[in-house]
């Protein structure tokens, strides 16, 4: 018999009643030390369902929990899980709300732009603001209300995350890229009249007959007040990455102050610009400059009897045309009946049986084509 008390015997010397010894465990990595797991000493405990799972989120076919089903590694679905949340869908309802407000503002634009015309489904709407400024309330209060969900999204709920953001980047930008492509076309448009204005057909520039707006006047105001505005917005943004919430609101406040300046200016230019000539107040001066000038044509680019042009206005034009000359014009068929009450019928009657109108050809069409059955 052995001593109990010496050595037990190594390698196969050992009793085969014997267990074998259990090595000791390693030791701790160092601080600070980078293993499989990352910074520190021991593996994180594997996460449970409920980390990375969200609600109505299955796990795909084959998965068995951490041991990483059909083969694949065990922590493939809590990334594709991981991945799959940060895209959210957001609510759609301000969105919808809004394209119905804004087409009911355009027809209520429509209603108010055509005071003569009474075919709008036997409703009085015809020449009444109220539509369009009831639709235009509705439409500011759905902004408001839209982009308040947009900010309680990204602030509170968080629901802004990388890519959603990096997709709002993206959208701006390629607005951005829109807007520079249609004001491209436009100083294209005049800079190649201005620059070139026998080639386009109008022999000089500004044209015969324009008086434009002094350059040093209302656009070097708008322009300044556009220059401004960007640099208060530009305030704004800084100041919110600063965490400045009272610089922001007042850069902010002054940016939408200078775009209403802007826009009243705009208008107010716009306005002065634009000119319309009451044919039926012509100046003995006026009438005889533009009946020296022998105009051989007359087009109309509205139907007639809708209030548009008037019957008058019609008359007063006419007798500008040279003899001989031609008169084009669109006219509704029944305002050639004798019940019209818009006054064409009446007129175009006399003109023709006195010999001031000669047909030379009609042509009928249907300006809305009915539906086939």
């Amino acid at each position: 018999m052995s001593d109990p008390t010496q050595n037990p015997p190594e390698g196969n010397d050992r009793p085969p009643n014997e267990p074998p010894s259990t090595p000791p465990p390693p030791p701790p990595p160092p601080p600070g030390a980078q293993g499989a797991y990352g910074t520190g000493s021991a593996p994180p405990p594997p996460p449970s369902p409920g980390d990375w799972q969200q609600p109505g989120q299955m796990p795909p076919p084959g998965y068995q929990g951490m041991t990483g089903g059909a083969g694949q590694p065990a922590d493939l679905w809590p990334r594709f899980a991981a991945r799959l949340i940060d895209y959210v869908l957001l609510t759609v309802v301000n969105v919808l709300l809004g394209g119905v407000l804004v087409a009911g503002m355009l027809m209520g634009a429509v209603f108010w732009m055509n005071e003569g015309y009474t075919g709008f489904w036997g409703l009085p709407v015809n020449g009444q603001p109220w539509v369009f400024i009831l639709g235009f309330i509705l439409v500011l209060y759905t902004m408001a209300g839209w982009w308040r969900d947009v900010v309680r999204e990204s602030v509170v709920k968080g629901d802004h995350k990388p890519v959603v953001k990096l997709g709002l980047r993206y959208g701006m930008i390629l607005f951005i890229a829109s807007e520079v492509m249609f004001f491209f076309a436009w100083f294209f448009a005049y800079f190649n009249a201005a620059l070139f204005p026998v080639d386009v057909g109008i022999g000089m520039w500004p044209p015969e007959g324009i008086v434009t707006f002094d350059p040093w006047h209302l656009p070097l105001i708008n322009t300044m007040i556009l220059l401004t505005s960007g640099s208060t917005v530009t305030w704004a943004h800084h100041a919110i990455l600063m965490g400045d919430r009272d610089g922001a609101i007042k850069g902010l406040l002054l940016t939408i102050a200078l775009g209403l300046s802007f826009t009243a200016v705009q208008a107010y230019e716009y306005g002065h610009a634009y000119h319309a000539l009451n044919l039926t107040e012509l100046g003995p001066e006026l009438r005889a400059d533009l009946e020296a000038r022998g105009f051989n044509c007359l087009t109309c680019v509205a139907a007639l009897g809708f209030g548009d042009i008037p019957a008058d206005a019609f008359r007063a034009a006419y007798e500008l045309v040279a003899p001989g000359g031609w008169i084009a014009f669109n006219i509704r068929d029944q305002f050639l009946e004798n019940g019209d009450s818009s006054g064409f019928s009446r007129l175009l009657e006399r003109m023709f049986e006195r010999g001031d109108l000669v047909e030379h050809a009609r042509h009928r069409y249907r300006h809305r084509p009915q539906r086939p059955p």
